[in-house]
């Protein structure tokens, strides 16, 4: 009947101009996400939610204070992601 073609869809890279996540990392209180291109209005998304926005002024790391449930942070493969100007970053696993 009526199906799609199937496609395929490659995470591991950023928008065209995007931030890039190369790590992540909790300590209970708060998230520390580096990578490059961060300074500037930056959103952290993590597991499909924005849980912040900031005026970030380092280029290569983005900490965010919170507990797991301020910071939608779940028991396992977390997804992280950051948007800056309207451009995604990749997506970076975080586990926990």
């Amino acid at each position: 009947g009526n199906t799609s073609n199937t496609a395929t869809a490659d995470f591991s890279e950023a928008d065209p101009g995007g931030p890039t996540v190369k790590s992540a990392s909790f300590s209970g209180s708060r998230i520390t996400v580096k990578g490059k291109s961060f300074n500037g209005q930056l959103q952290l998304e993590i597991n499909g939610v924005i849980v912040a926005t900031k005026d970030n002024t380092s280029k290569k790391k983005l900490k965010i204070n919170g507990d797991q449930t301020a910071l939608n942070l779940r028991g396992g493969p977390n997804r992280i992601r950051v948007r800056k100007n309207g451009l995604w970053s990749n997506i970076e696993l975080l586990n926990l």
